[in-house]
């Protein structure tokens, strides 16, 4: 929902669209797998897609991509407060 929100302003701050692409499943981890294997052109990701807990099952945590090679942070979008 929050790269739906930004999105609109983004492409306007760019000057160019920005087009969502929900891929779901898995936690987010197709979708991110996807994005880490196409041209480096963007990603809005959580901490479920790039911060795997070690607890989760065995597809998991082997993603097919590795978060720090593969993926560059860019920017801060927005943060939550868990109780």
């Amino acid at each position: 929902m929050i790269g739906r929100i930004v999105a609109d302003k983004l492409a306007a701050e760019l000057g160019q669209p920005v087009v969502i692409d929900n891929r779901g499943g898995a936690a987010g981890v197709i979708g991110t797998r996807v994005a880490a294997r196409a041209a480096p052109d963007g990603l809005h990701a959580g901490d479920g897609d790039l911060g795997l807990d070690r607890d989760q099952s065995q597809s998991l945590r082997q993603p097919g991509y590795q978060t720090l090679k593969d993926l560059s942070p860019i920017g801060l979008i927005s943060s939550t407060r868990l109780c």
